[in-house]
């Protein structure tokens, strides 16, 4: 499953993403990775690594980055909202 979903955020698009937290409660989140909906002072900066089993995103209405673990994503789809 979060294979595809990297498909999604790798074309651009907006997710609706359900996934169980570290701690095991569970998180939705509306998210991308495309910078035209990311605020220039928090688009990612050349060189910045992070672990490649997670999955880093933009969440849209916390207005911060957020990763979540492969395995741990229970249910995404297109978000086709307006973002604000």
């Amino acid at each position: 499953m979060a294979t595809t979903l990297r498909h999604y955020l790798s074309r651009g698009s907006v997710v609706f993403v359900r996934f169980r937290k570290k701690d095991g409660s569970i998180r939705h989140m509306i998210c991308t990775t495309n910078k035209s909906h990311i605020p220039v002072s928090q688009q990612p900066r050349h060189g910045m690594t992070y672990d490649p089993s997670q999955i880093r995103v933009y969440d849209l209405v916390a207005k911060e980055w957020r990763s979540m673990i492969d395995k741990n994503v229970e249910e995404f789809s297109e978000y086709t909202a307006q973002v604000a």
